[in-house]
């Protein structure tokens, strides 16, 4: 998850994917998707503290909202109309959130400034929205910038799945990537890691964690794969990461210089990721004396490997879903 204390490399918004109103019974469509934007304008119009009320079940936290408004972000609500509601599967209308209000069993808003398809219906969120505005290609918005907090994935493969609702953010550096802009992105990135390993290479695919299994002392651990830690100290080709200069001795039993597989984020700190920390992208070859430092060394020793391992993993770790700032990664190894 992103830090979002850094409001300066971050802008957090809110997610908001609607379709058209149907009759459950006919499916005959009611309202299309711009007529229920066009009652939340006409409200915000006709209100003289210029907001509507807009309601919504998914899963929530005004809290939250607020937590990102104290560190600086100023979520916006990002309205997103899918092809099949007569959309383009991307941004097209935003508006400010000024509050947000929940009820746990589903209710109404504080007051009556909400369309009128809202008059009847219950909704366990409601957000105050003003100062809507129709998306354009002018606006350099798109949902090739986003990517979602809670996990670091990609917004535009959200489109065609239910997700409808949820906290996003983007770079403040990043621009709109058209189809060209995205090849050569890729094409780009797939060069860096070749030339990183320059062997059988990283996947780049996050994997799905296993279940704990019992250690026969009464407790668990997270299961690792020995044939992942050999294929993570085949793509290092048996040197040490932190420092190519530093020699071991030779394998008897396979001619390879001798290294040791460290997870970089530590495989007890399992549960504060969603996907598995037992893949190449975390695993670094390190030789005996740099591997132990990590482990018994001083905070001042320590910080100089892990330094100079993050930095050249961090692209790694992004790829399989495990982006972690350096601050979170020091506390790992209880560094001060």
């Amino acid at each position: 998850m992103i830090d979002i204390r850094k409001n300066d490399a971050y802008k957090i918004d809110i997610y908001l994917k609607i379709t058209n109103e149907e009759d459950t019974t006919t499916h005959e469509i009611i309202r299309t998707t711009h007529e229920i934007v066009q009652e939340h304008i006409s409200v915000t119009n006709s209100n003289p503290k210029g907001y509507t009320w807009w309601g919504n079940n998914q899963p929530f936290t005004p809290a939250k909202l607020h937590e990102f408004i104290k560190y600086g972000h100023n979520p916006q609500v990002l309205i997103v109309i899918p092809k099949s509601a007569g959309g383009s599967n991307d941004i097209a209308y935003v508006a400010d959130i000024m509050d947000a209000v929940k009820s746990k069993e589903g209710g109404f808003p504080p007051d009556g400034w909400r369309p009128k398809y809202y008059f009847n219906r219950f909704s366990k969120i409601w957000l105050k929205l003003s100062n809507f505005k129709r998306v354009s290609a002018e606006d350099n918005r798109s949902i090739n910038q986003y990517f979602l907090v809670k996990n670091n994935q990609a917004l535009s493969q959200k489109i065609s799945t239910s997700y409808s609702c949820g906290y996003v953010y983007k770079l403040k550096s990043n621009k709109v990537l058209n189809d060209d802009d995205l090849k050569n992105k890729v094409e780009e990135l797939i060069g860096q890691l070749q030339t990183v390993t320059n062997s059988i290479g990283y996947s780049g695919t996050p994997k799905e964690k296993k279940s704990l299994i019992n250690d026969g002392n009464g407790s668990s651990k997270y299961p690792r794969d020995p044939k992942i830690a050999s294929n993570a100290l085949t793509i290092a080709k048996h040197k040490c990461e932190f420092d190519f200069a530093h020699k071991t001795f030779m394998r008897k039993s396979t001619g390879t210089q001798y290294m040791e597989a460290h997870h970089l984020i530590p495989l007890s700190e399992h549960s504060d990721f969603i996907h598995s920390l037992d893949v190449e992208e975390n695993i670094c070859s390190l030789c005996s004396n740099c591997h132990n430092c990590l482990h018994y060394g001083t905070d001042e020793e320590k910080i100089e490997v892990l330094t100079k391992l993050y930095k050249d993993r961090k692209a790694l770790l992004v790829s399989v879903n495990l982006d972690i700032t350096f601050s979170s990664l020091k506390k790992f190894y209880d560094i001060r």
